[in-house]
């Protein structure tokens, strides 16, 4: 594990019983950086989770987190993490400002340095006006900052996230995923995302791991991804032509992906089978009123691996 590594997992396995949750995994995470960790529910992303803040202790393989061994150093690496959960975990009949005063004093942090941060928190994530309100009071995206702002309260080195904008509404997502991103820009901060949102983890991620039954399916940048994938997305407007058909004419040149109205989504093989494509759907009575390529989402490269891969 360098010095440029927070994370290094090797060959991880995790079994409840007889049952793989997790199935021999292996990836690394950099220091500094929006780490995606993608699949459905049910893939293995919160045993992972668990395993490498400690809470669970693997079957077979190895893991370090800060070069810290979680099952063996479980406490100093605690120390030097902030997790947060699916649930905000904060208790409500407490106010925002006592239940940070908690956390941190669970944390076994000096009662000075509780208030410094606790204030420093509260500014950072526009919170000071909300202090003395019961947490029950908030709204779930105030909750969420809430709970956020606990685990950043031991300043830590990591950020481990799971699901958290899971029960946000669109707007409260799009201002949670701004807080991901400065937390690793402006303080530093590893942050490991699970998730499966994929347009959300292609908006803020460095670089992604895609899981799925317990086995990781490709690990990289988005753009490495999708260099990887070999195909093409195509996006063509045209009228007078049936979905059918129009799914129909690709043959061996690709994928029609979807539709939505006039727009025809493909995914081909090769830049060179575009003009064919269109040739036979000129053929077929289509009027062709655009033409272009557009970068293949995270969501397209997902889709393509599961079932390339035949996972169940």
């Amino acid at each position: 594990m360098t010095n440029e590594t927070a994370i290094n997992v090797e060959n991880l396995k995790r079994f409840y019983g007889k049952f793989e949750a997790v199935s021999g995994i292996t990836f690394n995470v950099k220091k500094g950086s929006v780490f995606g960790f993608l699949g459905p529910n049910g893939a293995g992303k919160t045993t992972t989770l668990y395993v490498l803040t400690g809470l669970l202790k693997p079957n077979a393989g190895s893991v370090k987190v800060l070069g810290l061994d979680p099952g063996s150093d479980g406490s100093e690496l605690r120390s030097r993490i902030g997790c947060l959960l699916e649930e905000p975990g904060i208790y409500d009949t407490m106010t925002l400002y006592e239940n940070l005063l908690f956390f941190g004093r669970a944390q076994n942090m000096n009662e000075k340095k509780i208030r410094e941060r606790i204030k420093d928190e509260l500014e950072f994530f526009s919170l000071s006006d909300y202090s003395k309100k019961r947490c029950a009071t908030l709204s779930k995206g105030m909750r969420q900052k809430a709970a956020l702002a606990r685990a950043m309260l031991c300043e830590p080195e990591i950020l481990f996230l799971d699901e958290p904008t899971a029960n946000l509404d669109p707007v409260s997502s799009a201002g949670f995923r701004d807080l991901i991103l400065e937390l690793a820009r402006k303080r530093g901060a590893t942050v490991f995302l699970n998730t499966h949102r994929l347009d959300e983890a292609q908006r803020v991620c460095d670089s992604v791991a895609i899981i799925k039954s317990g086995k990781i399916l490709a690990c990289g940048t988005v753009e490495e991804l999708r260099k990887n994938s070999g195909k093409h997305s195509v996006v063509v407007t045209a009228k007078n032509i049936s979905k059918e058909i129009a799914s129909k004419v690709t043959g061996d040149l690709g994928r029609l992906s979807r539709t939505d109205g006039d727009f025809l989504y493909y995914e081909l093989s090769s830049e060179e089978r575009i003009p064919i494509l269109i040739q036979k759907l000129v053929a077929e009575g289509a009027l062709i009123y655009e033409v272009r390529q557009e970068k293949l989402s995270l969501e397209d490269i997902f889709i393509e691996l599961v079932e390339e891969n035949n996972v169940a």
